[in-house]
């Protein structure tokens, strides 16, 4: 009797120890999977963009807009640039904050970072198994692996990862600075044409009082009806170009319009700056290269893309044993006969080793060694070039200044003073002051080439590629795009 007891509680108790094993199998997969879940966080991307573009860009007013209270915030600043007019500082910071292509760039931040921890994350361990119902319990099985690949395969991974997020941030700080040189370039072209067609008008003044005075000529004989046409069609020629810049203008204002992302702000709100030149000194050529070469975010970039490179070698070559697994096993019919055991798989590299990809990989890395070197010698052509014609026009406007502004003042003063006593005739003095318009208009042509490189020789210097004259229908920061390669085969997506 007492032996027929114990036998019965000896087997409750191993169905109870079975039971609560098996529960404690399901329990661990629940317990795995609850604590599996992240969140992306880009701040650290986002801190190094705006480190990077510091002292870049004439302003350090950066909002990456990803919540209601950044778009209130932004607009509510962009107002107070607006308040009391336009100037050319105020231009390139609300670009800053409101260019709505910037900002669809600063989303790649968070792209990156996302793909970063992404790439730190260990593979979900599969779950299998098998119940033979409603033939036989008996033969119910469960296994759960964990991914021991992982171990050697996600250090690398989030390496290469890490050194792609990298270069992310410094492509969006390139973006930076070239929209706020674009804004300063735009702003100065609006400035450029709103002068220009002051002094085409005024050319069309004189010249239309010169064509008035051809014809009271002509009526009494004094010229032949050749020089009277052609002082006609002289008004109809500078009414084309007023037109011609009248169109121009508009380009130049709905660029700056896209560029700000607002619409007619030239029509709202005043320009209060002026185009002007100051003047530099010259460097040599090599320290501007030097400098360039240690400071332009496409060549630390590019440098960049060579590490990504050689620690996606490093990543391929941990992908020779793709898979390898290991993980506990369980056999029996759930409330009596149960089996435990280690449980292993693996797949065996015999006709893939992965070499295809590897090799790939040092084709990138190649490909981004020779993008560097000819990085290197774009610098300097540019910046030579940029450099040879600011010395050339500075100059220019120099003698311009020094030699003729005086002649052309005192020849006014001159036609003016004898104007008067009637010692000339009108069309004499008329002329003169043609030639003073046009002597202007030159003046200011000068200015806005040396105030365009000014802008070009910071970019480039400081950012990577020179910053196009782009229209309104083109992208406000040009062709660069902050998603460099994600992987080093330069595909956008890498599957993990």
């Amino acid at each position: 009797m007492v032996r027929h007891i114990l036998i019965k509680y000896d087997n409750n108790l191993n169905h109870s120890l079975r039971l609560n094993a098996f529960l404690f199998f399901c329990a661990i997969t629940t317990l795995l999977a609850a604590l599996s879940g992240c969140q992306v966080d880009a701040r650290p991307q986002w801190e190094e963009t705006k480190k990077l573009s510091k002292n870049r860009v004439p302003s350090d007013d950066l909002i990456w807009h990803r919540t209601d209270e950044d778009k209130l915030i932004i607009e509510q600043k962009v107002q107070k640039y607006l308040n009391e007019g336009l100037t050319q500082k105020d231009a390139v910071a609300i670009a800053l904050l409101n260019n709505k292509a910037l900002q669809a760039e600063f989303e790649n931040l968070g792209i990156a970072a996302s793909d970063l921890l992404q790439s730190k994350l260990f593979t979900n361990p599969p779950l299998s198994g098998f119940l033979a119902f409603p033939t036989n319990l008996g033969n119910t099985t469960a296994s759960l692996l964990f991914i021991l690949s992982d171990f050697y395969q996600v250090p690398k991974r989030a390496a290469f990862f890490e050194s792609i997020s990298a270069a992310t941030s410094q492509r969006v700080a390139l973006l930076i600075i070239q929209t706020a040189a674009a804004a300063e370039l735009a702003y100065n072209q609006v400035l450029y044409y709103k002068k220009t067609l002051e002094l085409q008008h005024g050319m069309l003044n004189q010249k239309i009082l010169i064509a008035n005075r051809m014809r009271v000529r002509y009526a009494h004989g004094l010229i032949d009806e050749l020089t009277l046409r052609a002082a006609e069609a002289a008004v109809t020629q500078q009414q084309i170009i007023i037109r011609n810049t009248e169109v121009s203008e508009i380009r130049a204002q709905n660029m700056l319009n896209v560029l700000l992302s607002l619409d007619d702000i030239t029509q709202k709100t005043p320009l209060i700056s002026e185009l002007k030149w100051d003047g530099r000194e010259f460097q040599d050529l090599q320290t501007y290269v030097e400098f360039a070469l240690n400071n332009r975010l496409d060549v630390i970039a590019a440098k960049q893309d060579i590490t990504s490179a050689k620690l996606n070698i490093e990543y391929q070559k941990t992908l020779i044993f793709p898979y390898v697994g290991g993980g506990l096993g369980w056999e029996g019919e759930i409330t009596q006969g149960n089996t435990f055991g280690p449980v292993g798989s693996m797949v065996v590299p015999i006709f893939d080793q992965n070499q295809a990809q590897i090799a790939k990989a040092g084709f990138v890395l190649r490909q981004h060694e020779k993008i560097l070197e000819n990085l290197k010698h774009t610098s300097r052509a540019t910046i030579s070039n940029i450099i040879n014609r600011q010395e050339r026009n500075q100059h220019n406007l120099k003698q311009v200044n020094e030699r003729l502004a005086e002649i052309v003042s005192r020849e006014v003063n001159f036609a003016s003073e004898w104007q008067r006593k009637s010692q000339i005739n009108q069309i004499e003095w008329l002329m003169t002051r043609l030639n003073h318009l046009d002597f202007e208009q030159q003046l200011l042509d000068m200015i806005w080439l040396l105030r365009m490189d000014d802008v070009r020789l910071h970019v480039a210097s400081w950012g990577g590629p020179p910053v196009p004259m782009v229209t309104a229908t083109q992208s406000p920061i040009g062709p660069v795009t902050a998603r460099g390669p994600t992987s080093a085969a330069g595909d956008s997506s890498t599957g993990f």
